[in-house]
């Protein structure tokens, strides 16, 4: 804002005439619980806000005071209220108004740190984004980030299979193209769709507001985990969802990044979360014990869980305890830390894969147990994939 504020001023305006005037002289002041512009420290020439007043009308403008000639200029009028009309005309005055400092807030209803305000859901909305705060995302992973299966590009994607973290291919499948940036990364759609599906316990209901910073059209479904009906480019708007209930977005050809779904009508600028963060966020849906960067099925022994046969020959138990809470219990592949087979441990001291079994699983982990007997002394070593995804 180019104009400031003083404390405080009040004095009389000794002119009357014209609403095309383009200044009011006021020299004598209103009375000695107020201060003239010189006493409150207003600078020659410098713009201040201002309120006129008289019998029922009034006008707040900005405007630049002239000290030589006790004038303040009038440059922008933001308010008025002349014979109960309220627009930005210029009061004619009579000859008994007064001039008054104002502060922005009284001027333009503006955001106040002294003091508090009633304030609207859609005004504190547009406050928001005028002020580029983040307003919340409900999608997860919407720069495409997180990859923890690896997804490779250029590499197609069966109907309902998933590429980066939370992220599927459409009924049609998915093909898309990126270079994969530790920040956000920005993605090329080539054939089909890519969607998400959100929670239903994130959904609060109401009207959402869908954008990114891509060229893919996009559409919304509301309480559906499959949207229908056209896409359409730029920001789009879904009103009716039902509050606890499952929403989702998809997206055709096209570049896709930094997408975010939020509530309201007005997007917010796409605020950068921490790596973690949205790392523990999408291993609520997926995880896996295999390093990060390590695509599942690897023969590796990183991170592996490991087990032995004490005693006699046994079956040993293998547990996993998740870093976060799986959103439901999850579907658990199994790989032979040492071949990659699905579905193995492996017998270390042995040297063979055996089947692996689920004893009990649920949103916290999973215990498990080979089939047949180990020897005793034999090591066990096992890698895993969890996925509760929508």
């Amino acid at each position: 804002m180019a104009s400031d504020i003083l404390d405080r001023v009040g004095m009389v305006i000794t002119d009357t005439g014209a609403s095309s005037q383009a200044y009011v002289t006021a020299n004598v002041l209103i009375g000695e619980r107020f201060n003239t512009p010189q006493q409150a420290g207003a600078v020659d020439t410098k713009s201040y806000w201002w309120m006129i007043e008289e019998d029922n009308d009034f006008q707040i403008f900005e405007g630049h005071w002239d000290l030589a000639n006790s004038r303040v200029y009038i440059e922008t009028v933001w308010q008025s209220k002349i014979l109960g009309v309220h627009g930005t005309a210029k009061m004619t005055l009579a000859g008994n108004a007064t001039l008054r400092s104002v502060t922005p807030a009284e001027a333009l209803n503006y955001l106040r740190f002294d003091t508090a305000q009633v304030l609207t859901a859609s005004q504190k909305k547009q406050l928001r984004a005028n002020a580029g705060v983040n307003d919340g995302n409900l999608l997860i992973n919407g720069d495409f980030r997180i990859n923890q299966r690896v997804q490779l590009s250029n590499v197609a994607l069966a109907p309902g299979a998933y590429g980066h973290d939370r992220w599927k291919a459409g009924a049609a499948g998915c093909t898309y193209t990126f270079v994969q940036l530790a920040t956000s990364t920005l993605i090329t759609i080539t054939a089909g769709t890519l969607m998400q599906v959100v929670e239903d316990k994130n959904v609060e209901g109401g009207s959402y507001v869908l954008s990114q910073s891509g060229t893919a059209q996009g559409r919304i479904g509301v309480n559906l985990a499959q949207p229908t009906g056209a896409f359409a480019a730029g920001t789009i708007l879904a009103a009716g969802q039902t509050a606890g209930t499952v929403m989702s977005v998809e997206f055709g050809l096209g570049t896709l990044g930094k997408v975010k779904l939020e509530q309201g009508v007005v997007p917010t600028p796409f605020v950068l979360t921490d790596w973690t963060t949205e790392y523990l966020r999408c291993q609520r849906y997926f995880a896996k014990t295999y390093d990060y960067a390590v695509t599942p099925g690897a023969n590796t022994q990183q991170g592996c869980i490991i087990s032995d046969s004490t005693g006699g020959a046994t079956r040993p138990f293998m547990v996993w305890n998740y870093r976060v809470p799986m959103r439901t219990t999850a579907t658990v592949t199994f790989y032979s830390a040492f071949s990659g087979a699905v579905g193995k441990y492996r017998d270390v001291n042995s040297g063979l894969d055996v089947t692996a079994n689920i004893y009990a699983s649920g949103e916290n982990g999973f215990s498990s147990y080979p089939t047949g007997t180990i020897p005793a002394g034999n090591g066990v070593v096992m890698q895993a994939t969890v996925s509760a995804e929508l």
